[in-house]
């Protein structure tokens, strides 16, 4: 497993959707909506999961970027900063196991 580290570059993957119904990705505006839902998944206790306003995510397409800025709830869950599209440059917070699963970490050197 690859590790999380500020500064560093993901890229949503291939095997993502461009919609929700299709398996899109999003990003969570609330770190506490990402939580929650981590939670729900962790425990697999829905009862407790509190409903998350479609407004408060933004769906992602595949090919876009984001960049790490910080670790939260010991890591399981990172601000990042959105790279690509119409909200290029806002914060946003992803579940870390979706990072992992579903982005690639862009290698360093290729950068300028």
């Amino acid at each position: 497993m690859p590790s999380v580290t500020p500064g560093d570059v993901w890229t949503l993957g291939k095997t993502s959707g461009n919609t929700m119904t299709i398996g899109g990705e999003v990003l969570y505006l609330m770190p506490n909506s990402a939580y929650e839902t981590y939670r729900s998944r962790k425990f697999n206790d829905w009862n407790q999961f509190s409903m998350i306003d479609t407004r408060n995510l933004v769906k992602l397409k595949k090919g876009y970027q984001i960049e790490i800025i910080e670790g939260l709830y010991q890591d399981n869950i990172f601000k990042v900063k959105l790279l690509s599209g119409n909200n290029n440059g806002r914060k946003y917070y992803v579940i870390t196991e979706d990072l992992i699963k579903k982005y690639k970490l862009e290698d360093k050197s290729n950068e300028k």
